[in-house]
């Protein structure tokens, strides 16, 4: 599969996220794929105010820079209260969890480039 080096966010494709290593999320969360390259990807992600992702690990590092809103990042049992322009690393194999305090928008990079939602954008 040919990958663009752009993204276009009308027509980067939006899949909502109803599960999380095997956990159903309460309240979904709605990603945007923008970006897969051969070392990482670049989404964009929403959640409403409530929302909580239970506490997992991946096999891949992700580097989470808030946008707009708020919400509560924990790793590895610290937890900090994130606003726009805060960001967090989830390293590889750290326990982490988030909860949205308000209607929150973050960019993540994972890498190695790893899908942990019904991914559209990746080779099959």
């Amino acid at each position: 599969m040919q990958r663009s080096c752009f993204a276009l966010a009308t027509k980067a494709p939006l899949v909502e996220m109803r599960e999380l290593e095997g956990h159903v999320l309460a309240v979904p969360l709605v990603v945007r794929e923008l970006l897969w390259g051969d070392r990482a990807v670049l989404v964009e992600m929403s959640a409403p105010a409530g929302f909580t992702a239970p506490s997992h690990a991946h096999d891949h590092e992700s580097l989470v820079y808030v946008v707009s809103g708020r919400m509560r990042a924990v790793v590895e049992g610290e937890s900090r209260e994130l606003g726009p322009g805060d960001a967090v690393l989830h390293a590889a194999g750290a326990s982490h969890q988030i909860e949205a305090l308000a209607d929150t928008h973050w960019v993540e990079v994972k890498a190695p480039p790893s899908a942990t939602w019904p991914a559209v954008g990746q080779e099959a």
